[in-house]
């Protein structure tokens, strides 16, 4: 091989990809990723199994954060599709798993704002 020659690299072109995102399109770092999934772990957390009525505001923080996480990530899904036209694997699992948490932090929620409501 002569000193001229050079190998093609593998994968995308470069400008479809961004330094440390590690694929195609905009990511976050993985330690973002890991402070908001732990900041949800520990809204999660907080509190007995009276929270709705002791600490409404912790219910309610945890389904609106669960609701950002899931428009952000259905937001950067859409990203991938209309911009890029591939899918990112891990992408997709994340994505799909804030979106099935919502429904799941809604009902406390529903509670809670009624119990903040009667209070005030």
């Amino acid at each position: 091989m002569s000193a001229t020659t050079r190998l093609r690299s593998a994968g995308p072109p470069a400008a479809w990809v961004r330094p440390g995102s590690g694929g195609v399109g905009r990511s976050t770092s993985a330690a973002a990723e890991r402070v908001s999934a732990g900041a949800t772990r520990v809204l999660a957390g907080i509190g007995d199994r009276q929270r709705v009525r002791t600490t409404p505001w912790v219910p309610l923080a945890l389904a609106a954060k669960t609701a950002v996480d899931a428009a952000g990530s259905g937001f950067l899904l859409a990203e991938q599709l209309t911009k890029h036209r591939s899918l990112c694997s891990g992408c997709t699992v994340a994505a799909l798993a804030q979106v099935a948490t919502l429904p799941l932090a809604l009902p406390e929620a529903r509670v809670a704002l009624h119990t903040w409501r009667r209070r005030r």
